[in-house]
Protein backbone atom coordinates (compact mmCIF):
# COMPACT_ATOMS: atom_id res chain seq x y z
CA UNK A 1 0.00 0.00 0.00
CA UNK A 2 1.34 3.35 -0.78
CA UNK A 3 2.16 5.82 2.35
CA UNK A 4 1.20 8.74 -0.21
CA UNK A 5 -2.59 10.11 0.25
CA UNK A 6 -4.65 8.84 -2.73
CA UNK A 7 -6.95 11.82 -2.91
CA UNK A 8 -10.54 11.46 -4.72
CA UNK A 9 -12.19 14.50 -5.20
CA UNK A 10 -16.14 14.58 -5.27
CA UNK A 11 -18.61 16.98 -5.92
CA UNK A 12 -22.34 17.58 -5.86
CA UNK A 13 -24.28 20.57 -6.65
CA UNK A 14 -28.03 21.78 -5.74
CA UNK A 15 -30.69 24.24 -6.14
CA UNK A 16 -33.71 25.20 -4.06
CA UNK A 17 -36.78 24.44 -5.96
CA UNK A 18 -39.26 25.84 -3.19
CA UNK A 19 -41.04 24.94 -0.22
CA UNK A 20 -38.67 22.22 0.97
CA UNK A 21 -37.84 20.63 -2.66
CA UNK A 22 -34.34 20.56 -4.02
CA UNK A 23 -32.79 19.53 -7.06
CA UNK A 24 -29.08 17.85 -6.61
CA UNK A 25 -26.80 17.40 -9.46
CA UNK A 26 -23.67 15.06 -9.51
CA UNK A 27 -21.63 14.88 -12.61
CA UNK A 28 -23.84 14.40 -15.84
CA UNK A 29 -26.39 12.12 -14.06
CA UNK A 30 -29.70 12.57 -14.22
CA UNK A 31 -31.16 15.15 -11.44
CA UNK A 32 -32.00 13.54 -7.91
CA UNK A 33 -34.22 15.19 -5.79
CA UNK A 34 -34.68 15.70 -2.21
CA UNK A 35 -38.19 17.20 -0.60
CA UNK A 36 -39.66 16.56 3.08
CA UNK A 37 -43.15 14.80 3.64
CA UNK A 38 -46.41 17.58 4.43
CA UNK A 39 -46.00 16.73 8.29
CA UNK A 40 -42.50 18.50 8.21
CA UNK A 41 -43.18 21.17 5.55
CA UNK A 42 -43.12 19.54 1.92
CA UNK A 43 -44.52 17.99 -0.36
CA UNK A 44 -43.47 14.33 -0.47
CA UNK A 45 -42.11 14.79 -4.26
CA UNK A 46 -38.54 12.80 -3.33
CA UNK A 47 -37.01 10.84 -0.23
CA UNK A 48 -35.98 13.29 2.32
CA UNK A 49 -32.14 14.32 2.98
CA UNK A 50 -31.50 11.73 5.91
CA UNK A 51 -33.92 8.61 3.53
CA UNK A 52 -30.95 9.15 0.85
CA UNK A 53 -28.01 8.72 3.30
CA UNK A 54 -29.84 5.31 4.48
CA UNK A 55 -29.91 4.75 0.75
CA UNK A 56 -26.00 5.95 0.30
CA UNK A 57 -25.22 3.72 2.80
CA UNK A 58 -26.69 0.83 0.96
CA UNK A 59 -25.11 1.60 -1.91
CA UNK A 60 -21.47 2.48 -0.08
CA UNK A 61 -22.48 -1.41 1.84
CA UNK A 62 -22.63 -2.70 -2.03
CA UNK A 63 -19.95 -1.20 -3.67
CA UNK A 64 -17.43 -2.66 -0.57
CA UNK A 65 -19.49 -6.17 -0.80
CA UNK A 66 -18.60 -6.61 -4.19
CA UNK A 67 -14.45 -5.24 -3.98
CA UNK A 68 -13.58 -6.91 -0.68
CA UNK A 69 -15.33 -10.38 -1.35
CA UNK A 70 -13.47 -10.09 -4.83
CA UNK A 71 -10.16 -9.45 -2.82
CA UNK A 72 -10.96 -12.87 -0.39
CA UNK A 73 -11.90 -14.80 -3.65
CA UNK A 74 -15.71 -15.05 -1.84
CA UNK A 75 -18.59 -16.07 -4.16
CA UNK A 76 -21.36 -13.54 -3.69
CA UNK A 77 -24.48 -14.47 -5.95
CA UNK A 78 -26.97 -11.32 -4.24
CA UNK A 79 -27.10 -9.19 -1.99
CA UNK A 80 -30.57 -7.20 -0.50
CA UNK A 81 -29.82 -4.18 2.00
CA UNK A 82 -32.15 -2.85 4.17
CA UNK A 83 -31.63 0.37 6.22
CA UNK A 84 -33.85 2.23 8.94
CA UNK A 85 -32.59 4.95 11.48
CA UNK A 86 -34.39 6.83 14.32
CA UNK A 87 -33.95 10.75 14.53
CA UNK A 88 -35.60 13.01 17.29
CA UNK A 89 -37.08 15.89 15.78
CA UNK A 90 -36.31 18.25 18.64
CA UNK A 91 -32.83 18.35 17.62
CA UNK A 92 -34.14 19.53 13.88
CA UNK A 93 -37.07 21.39 15.64
CA UNK A 94 -34.18 23.83 17.42
CA UNK A 95 -33.53 22.20 20.78
CA UNK A 96 -30.10 22.51 21.18
CA UNK A 97 -30.10 19.40 23.99
CA UNK A 98 -31.60 17.31 21.13
CA UNK A 99 -29.06 15.33 18.46
CA UNK A 100 -30.71 16.29 14.99
CA UNK A 101 -28.89 13.70 13.36
CA UNK A 102 -29.89 9.77 13.45
CA UNK A 103 -29.02 8.19 17.15
CA UNK A 104 -29.61 4.53 15.63
CA UNK A 105 -29.88 3.48 12.53
CA UNK A 106 -30.14 -0.73 11.80
CA UNK A 107 -29.22 -2.55 8.59
CA UNK A 108 -29.82 -5.45 7.52
CA UNK A 109 -27.49 -7.40 4.77
CA UNK A 110 -28.68 -10.69 3.07
CA UNK A 111 -26.22 -12.15 1.11
CA UNK A 112 -26.73 -15.51 -1.26
CA UNK A 113 -23.46 -17.07 -1.50
CA UNK A 114 -21.63 -21.00 -0.74
CA UNK A 115 -19.19 -19.04 1.33
CA UNK A 116 -18.73 -20.37 4.99
CA UNK A 117 -19.79 -18.54 7.85
CA UNK A 118 -16.18 -18.00 8.68
CA UNK A 119 -15.77 -16.08 5.21
CA UNK A 120 -18.98 -13.93 5.71
CA UNK A 121 -18.08 -12.88 9.38
CA UNK A 122 -14.58 -11.92 7.72
CA UNK A 123 -16.48 -10.34 5.18
CA UNK A 124 -18.50 -8.30 7.30
CA UNK A 125 -15.74 -7.21 9.24
CA UNK A 126 -14.02 -6.28 6.46
CA UNK A 127 -16.78 -3.99 4.91
CA UNK A 128 -17.51 -2.12 8.41
CA UNK A 129 -14.26 -1.18 8.42
CA UNK A 130 -13.49 0.01 4.94
CA UNK A 131 -16.93 1.21 4.35
CA UNK A 132 -16.78 5.24 4.17
CA UNK A 133 -20.57 5.47 5.00
CA UNK A 134 -20.32 3.17 7.61
CA UNK A 135 -17.54 4.23 9.23
CA UNK A 136 -18.99 7.47 8.61
CA UNK A 137 -22.11 7.41 10.87
CA UNK A 138 -19.93 5.68 13.66
CA UNK A 139 -17.63 8.09 13.77
CA UNK A 140 -20.55 10.56 14.02
CA UNK A 141 -21.41 8.74 17.60
CA UNK A 142 -24.91 6.48 15.51
CA UNK A 143 -25.28 3.37 17.03
CA UNK A 144 -25.20 1.08 13.44
CA UNK A 145 -26.52 -1.98 14.48
CA UNK A 146 -25.90 -4.64 12.16
CA UNK A 147 -27.68 -7.90 10.37
CA UNK A 148 -26.21 -9.94 8.21
CA UNK A 149 -27.86 -12.75 6.97
CA UNK A 150 -26.69 -15.88 4.64
CA UNK A 151 -28.18 -17.73 1.98
CA UNK A 152 -27.12 -20.92 0.10
CA UNK A 153 -27.84 -20.42 -3.36
CA UNK A 154 -30.05 -22.84 -4.61
CA UNK A 155 -28.23 -24.99 -7.56
CA UNK A 156 -30.66 -25.75 -10.56
CA UNK A 157 -29.80 -28.93 -12.80
CA UNK A 158 -29.71 -28.08 -16.61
Amino acid sequence: MPNEPIWMHLSAEGEWEGGMRTRLQVRDFAPLYSDEPPSFGGQDSAPNPMELLLAALNGCLSVMIQVIAREKDIEVRGVRFHAEGDLDLRGAMGDPNVPPYFRTVREKVEIVSPASPEQIRDLQEEVQRRCPVYTLLKAGGVDVQSEWTVTAPVETSV
